[in-house]
């Protein structure tokens, strides 16, 4: 999974999707890091909103390396 988007965020740099900085293996990463972050919490505290979190934390996190239009 993160070879997937580390591939992913190498392509998106080369597209210029993503700014020219950003490191595709941390990226993928901390996307992980943070999605399973989010499932642990979920099921440890029996509450669906922890992954809610995680993702809106994700898409977040993707936005911060997009390039302005």
């Amino acid at each position: 999974t993160r070879a997937l988007l580390a591939a992913a965020a190498r392509d998106a740099v080369t597209t210029g999707e993503l700014r020219a900085g950003t490191d595709p293996d941390d990226l993928a990463a901390a996307l992980v890091a943070v999605v399973q972050g989010g499932f642990v919490l979920a099921r440890a505290t029996d509450d669906e909103t922890a992954m809610t979190a995680a993702t809106r934390a994700m898409a977040a996190l993707v936005r911060t390396t997009q390039e302005a239009p």
